[in-house]
């Protein structure tokens, strides 16, 4: 029996559908039809321009982020790559774009060799946040939170295809 090709816009709906049976090749790029058809399929409608809006301010947030932990430009563009990669598939609905955020900056730091500890993103993350207030103390980090990234993070890498090799335009 002869499997569809992925790249075709059913077969991407299908991939948000049915969830992780899908087999997902990478792409480094995606055509404006495939976009639309990831994005009608996750039927945001009146939540459009909130997602708009949100990757731009997560975008800007990984910006300052990166650069308080000192991370190069790439490292932050990494993130920033793998934060839009992973919403294509997902909805701001059902996943918080600070966690994601968070978690990009913590996966793009393991794939540009620009190592970070978790908590210490963690305390960039707070000094990002709350400027004024004193610094986080990463003893007093949450574990349930600690957790939760540490589980997105796989879903980051799956929508990446487990792909380390990420080109930017």
């Amino acid at each position: 029996m002869a499997e569809k090709s992925p790249s075709t816009p059913t077969n991407i709906s299908a991939a948000i559908t049915t969830g992780s049976s899908f087999k997902r090749h990478y792409r480094p790029y995606y055509t404006k039809k495939q976009i639309a058809t990831l994005n009608s399929v996750k039927k945001l409608g009146p939540l459009a321009s909130k997602e708009t809006t949100a990757r731009y301010s997560s975008c800007k947030f990984m910006q300052d982020v990166g650069r308080k932990l000192g991370f190069p430009q790439k490292t932050i563009s990494t993130s920033q790559a793998l934060y839009h990669r992973f919403y294509l598939y997902y909805s701001i609905k059902d996943y918080s774009p600070q966690d994601i955020s968070v978690t990009c900056l913590f996966v793009a730091s393991k794939i540009e060799e620009t190592i970070k500890k978790l908590k210490d993103i963690f305390v960039a993350v707070h000094s990002v946040k709350y400027p004024d207030s004193k610094e986080l103390d990463p003893e007093h980090i949450a574990e349930d939170r600690k957790r939760r990234i540490i589980s997105y993070e796989k879903l980051v890498l799956e929508t990446a295809c487990f792909n380390f090799q990420l080109r930017h335009p």
